[in-house]
């Protein structure tokens, strides 16, 4: 019975076109390489080769079992990532965010009621978010505004978040009660990777600000203490976060960024994702 290492290298052969080259690009010795081809053309007891000095060469029969070794090895593959795919749909939950804070307020409820489910989740524009829950790409999106089209599909409110500017205390309008972001547009900010949909928001009402963009988390959590930038809060992440001290909190009034967000997944999930629903 042929090995699928042994129709592999018989591709590799075929592609190479001599045992020196396929030997090389596979990491094994030529003598190695030259014992498979001998093996294979012994299980198909048939010559698969034309003999020369120093090579060999494909005969018809060669190339024919290379397009079926072709064939095999495309449909071993395709088992396996289909079967791993199934796994993962059957153990995984994926999530599609237009912003950071709502993944992890719905990674927090998921793990308490499915704490034997792998957990995945990303940042993405909202069409990308629709078009990747109609293709099963996420069981879960979270959109700041209801879907335009909401057939075959379940939405519920999920959260509210509002945007603030975390200024010094020393700061010209530290003792505002609120602001716009046209207020501070100009001013240099620190900002979070990964904002999803507020990072439009913010380069269009302020295009004059220049953000300087932290690679992670960690990286803006040890920058802020030492700078006197502003940056940009919510007060879900005062909830979550430690904020540093000699700051204050200023709460933005313009309307997008004061935001509902809404939690949206396949009308056929329900019944699968009904102890999360009695949560939300």
């Amino acid at each position: 019975m042929l090995e699928t290492y042994q129709l592999e290298q018989l591709i590799a052969f075929a592609e190479y076109k001599t045992l020196s080259k396929a030997a090389e690009v596979l990491h094994i010795s030529q003598p190695s390489l030259s014992r498979t081809m001998q093996q294979i053309e012994s299980e198909f007891e048939v010559s698969l080769f034309e003999r020369q000095k120093n090579k060999i060469v494909l005969n018809e029969n060669g190339r024919l079992a290379v397009a079926y070794a072709k064939k095999i090895t495309d449909d071993i593959n395709d088992m396996i990532f289909r079967v791993r795919s199934f796994d993962r749909m059957n153990n995984t939950i994926s999530i599609g965010s237009c912003a950071p804070m709502p993944i992890e307020l719905l990674t927090k409820l998921l793990r308490s009621v499915y704490p034997d489910m792998t957990l995945s989740s990303e940042i993405k524009k909202t069409d990308l978010l629709t078009a990747g829950l109609f293709k099963d790409t996420y069981d879960f999106i979270i959109l700041p505004k209801k879907p335009a089209n909401t057939n075959g599909l379940f939405v519920k409110t999920f959260s509210e978040e509002h945007l603030m500017f975390c200024l010094p205390d020393t700061h010209k309008f530290a003792h505002e009660r609120s602001l716009h972001l046209s207020d501070i547009n100009g001013e240099n900010m620190i900002v979070m990777p990964n904002l999803g949909f507020w990072r439009d928001i913010i380069d269009e009402k302020m295009p004059d600000s220049k953000f300087i963009e932290q690679t992670d988390r960690a990286a803006f959590e040890g920058l802020i203490p030492a700078s006197t930038l502003p940056y940009f809060t919510t007060d879900i992440a005062l909830n979550d976060y430690l904020q540093p001290k000699n700051r204050v909190h200023i709460p933005i009034l313009d309307p997008e960024v004061n935001v509902t967000f809404f939690i949206v997944f396949k009308e056929s999930k329900k019944q699968k994702f009904s102890q999360l629903l009695k949560l939300i």
